[in-house]
């Protein structure tokens, strides 16, 4: 160990004489790799999804950095550690969220989630490995600076490319991936306000704070007006609020001090612009957004739970698991259960939540009390760092930059994940600035540094290799994972295209595959829907003798059985797997094979269990008594829905079916017609009414019902959906084709909608060429044709 030298910089950094090695070198590269490509990274490829494709990188990359990374260090044979507690709160984060998620009623669920989630084990355990190593290999201000051209470098490219899309229309640079006009490289369309946000604040800070040639001040002030331009497109008032906040803060403080001292005051114009802007838009965001939406085609909503919700959600958890809650990735598990009552009268009332009002507020729910100290504490300590920040001497100005811009950025990014549910990029982001920060202040002697000698005793030695062998093979293990998720993923895709194609033993050969690969419930309950499809194919297959459609019939229901119990078996506390199953013995309860009713019933009931403030299992059970030629056991299931949710629009049109079966249709549009007087603001009672008159085959009677349904709810779907077939029975043609026209845009993929809008256009059938179910007419199911 005497050719290494420990050499302390004036500014308290530790650095290597000769320069850092290779695979230092390499985990540097493929740090800054990730800053750059985490916001514009994507796969034009349907199979991927976008956000797995944002996971796997992150996860692949995070984890190939730490295994150069640690290799450089045992060469070495020390390391420099920052001395400060917030990384022992960063290291428990891991810690905590396993002893979680193993006694969570869904350990692989709590591990590793449906597509490495942000708040699954993995995806901490890498967030938490991104704070560590940043803060280990960052070792001097160049590479500290060299992050933040990565970012304005990614910056400039996602700014180019949503520009680009805003100027020639969604149509333009689609890729396969971006087909909604909100759809952007970052996230959910607030997930890029809250982008350009971050860029509007390190863009204040460098031009208060660095001393930059006029090109980088150029670029800075370009990309400051840029992003408020993004932001004012995206108008998201939670960014303005938090901008306003930051622009002044700013502003008083240069006022004060000046970025030199108090012999150096000064009026910063950019951050008194901010403030001017962000008042604005708060008072008068609602009609400058109104007309952004209008004129970019960027309407959109913002639906989460509110801070009473989510509260009242995580003290139900709490109850029931106080120290540990209900384990990682687990919010949606606890929001079915227990959300308010009065959801269902929203239009979110079936979206299953996955965090509440913000990130960190849901800890409680998903990692109990425990969780919550830790991140409680990480906070703490990294405000206690930011203050120390803001009163440190500002001797190296390059250092006072770096130290107080990635304070700022980081502040921001935590409170956003504090008051938001943002993205895996801008959580990650959070991740990374908070590495940046404490490298920062660890190079600039702020914090102090523990350097380890793994030389200095046999048994620090042999500790601290065996340390990092295991780490390394442990991400070389979290790779392998995050690989195997994505592979599985790819199969689960293209069986689901191999579906809607027909082609459903190609289907199920995929499915199988993806089950094979890195199982989850998703894939398992897509496994059994597809073998239950491939019974009814074979109760029509007239070309088999009993013999062979008898042993046939057993092979797959039993395969059927399997798959839907093995999804049980992955979650028991989703109630979607016991509806998996339950559906299993519905299908054959037509059948009249011994025991399917109980069994389907059984299983229905447990499901309802699950997820007690739904209507959806009341009309599954009212289902299944109409498939057991019960109907008067399916009106008791639909008042019970109706109880729930008086306004379901499935059940109302399950009772029209009833109705129709039974022959009463002249009662029941009577007894429509006189809820139409009492309620003529009801786009639901009329929806009803028009349904009704289309079973009865009055179709001209059924028009002015289904028209004054959309009238009263512009994005009705399933009343344009009636009212574009009503049009087409009547011969009105082009006002059918207007209908699906607008179906298309309200539900893009959806493939009955453009099957029977090209139909329409080519002048036949509406269900010309249809496969089934889709070729029988809607007035014979059971279910409505478009999922609100």
């Amino acid at each position: 160990m005497e050719n290494i030298r420990i050499n302390r910089t004036s500014s308290g950094s530790v650095i290597r004489a000769g320069g850092p090695s290779l695979f230092l070198r390499l985990a540097n590269n493929i740090l800054l790799g990730l800053i750059f490509l985490l916001p514009i990274f994507f796969v034009p490829i349907f199979p991927i999804s976008f956000q797995l494709g944002k996971s796997s990188l992150l996860i692949i990359l995070t984890f190939l950095m730490v295994i150069f990374a640690c290799v450089a260090i045992l060469k070495e044979g020390k390391i420099s550690v920052p001395k400060d507690p917030i990384l022992i709160s960063i290291l428990s984060l891991p810690l905590i969220y396993l002893i979680s998620a193993l006694f969570s009623s869904s350990p692989r669920m709590s591990i590793f989630g449906y597509g490495l989630e942000a708040d699954s084990f993995i995806m901490i355990s890498v967030l938490a490995l991104l704070v560590i190593f940043i803060s280990l290999i960052f070792r001097t201000k160049d590479k500290l600076f060299s992050g933040y051209l990565f970012f304005f470098a990614s910056f400039a490219l996602v700014a180019l490319f949503q520009l680009l899309r805003l100027v020639f229309g969604p149509e333009f640079l689609h890729l396969n991936v971006f087909g909604a006009p909100t759809s952007n490289l970052i996230g959910k369309w607030t997930d890029l306000g809250a982008f350009f946000g971050l860029a509007v604040i390190l863009s204040l800070v460098s031009i208060e704070f660095l001393s930059l040639s006029k090109l980088f001040r150029g670029f800075l002030y370009t990309s400051l007006v840029v992003s408020l331009f993004f932001l004012a497109v995206v108008n998201f008032s939670l960014v303005w609020i938090l901008l306003g906040l930051f622009a002044f803060v700013l502003f008083t403080y240069l006022f004060s001090f000046g970025p030199d001292g108090a012999q150096n005051r000064k009026t910063s114009v950019p951050a008194l612009s901010v403030i001017i802007l962000s008042i604005i838009f708060l008072l008068a965001g609602g009609v400058i957004g109104d007309y952004t939406s209008r004129v970019f085609n960027t309407g959109n909503i913002d639906a989460r739970p509110s801070w009473a919700s989510t509260i009242d959600v995580s003290k139900a958890s709490l109850k029931e698991s106080p120290i540990l809650g209900a384990g990682p990735n687990r919010f949606v598990a606890e929001w079915i259960k227990n959300k308010p009552t009065n959801v269902n009268d929203t239009l979110f009332w079936n979206v299953d939540f996955s965090f509440g009002v913000g990130f960190l507020p849901s800890v409680f729910a998903t990692v109990g009390i425990l969780g919550a100290i830790i991140w409680a504490s990480l906070l703490l300590f990294f405000g206690r760092l930011g203050w120390k920040t803001i009163i440190a001497n500002k001797e190296d100005k390059l250092y006072s930059f770096l130290n107080l811009s990635s304070f700022l950025a980081s502040l921001y990014l935590w409170l956003l994940i504090l008051l938001y549910s943002p993205s895996l990029v801008m959580i990650a982001l959070a991740f990374i600035f908070t590495g940046i920060f404490i490298a920062s202040l660890s190079q600039s002697g702020i914090i102090k540094t523990l350097v380890l000698d793994m030389a200095s005793s046999p048994k620090v030695s042999f500790l601290s290799v065996f340390l990092l062998i295991l780490l390394s093979a442990l991400s070389l293990f979290g790779a392998y994972v995050g690989g195997l998720n994505v592979a599985s993923h790819v199969f689960f895709q293209k069986g689901v295209l191999a579906a809607n194609a027909g082609d459903l033993g190609k289907s199920e050969a995929l499915m199988v595959r993806a089950v094979n690969t890195h199982n989850n419930d998703i894939y398992l309950r897509t496994l059994a829907d597809l073998q239950i499809a491939k019974i009814n194919n074979l109760l029509g297959n007239q070309n088999l003798s009993a013999d062979e459609a008898r042993n046939q019939f057993q092979m797959i229901l039993g395969s059927a059985v399997d798959s839907a119990k093995l999804a049980i078996d992955f979650n028991q506390t989703n109630y979607e797997n016991w509806l998996a199953l339950g559906r299993v013995y519905e299908s054959v309860v037509p059948l009249q094979i011994a025991g399917a009713y109980e069994e389907a019933e059984k299983v229905y009931t447990v499901a309802g269990s699950l997820n007690p403030k739904s209507p959806i299992t009341e009309l599954y059970l009212a289902r299944l008594d109409i498939a057991n030629g019960n109907n008067a056991g399916a009106r008791k299931h639909i008042g019970k829905a109706l109880t729930i949710k008086n306004n379901y629009t499935e059940a109302i049109f399950l009772l029209s079916q009833i109705e129709v079966s039974e022959g009463n249709i002249d009662k029941a549009i009577s007894s429509v017609e006189t809820a139409a007087v009492i309620a003529p603001n009801d786009p639901i009672v009329f929806f009803n009414l028009g349904l009704l008159k289309y079973n009865d085959k009055d179709y001209d009677g059924a028009i002015p019902a289904f028209v004054r349904a959309v009238v009263l709810n512009n994005f009705y779907s399933n009343a344009k959906y009636f009212l574009g077939l009503s049009y087409e029975k009547e011969g009105r043609t082009n006002d059918a084709i207007a209908q699906f026209e607008d179906l298309a845009i309200l539900n893009p993929g959806n493939p009955e909608v453009k099957l029977i809008l090209d139909n329409l256009k080519a002048g036949r059938d509406p269900f010309s060429d249809a496969r089934p179910p889709l070729d029988a007419s809607p007035e014979s199911r059971d279910e409505l044709p478009i999922e609100e």
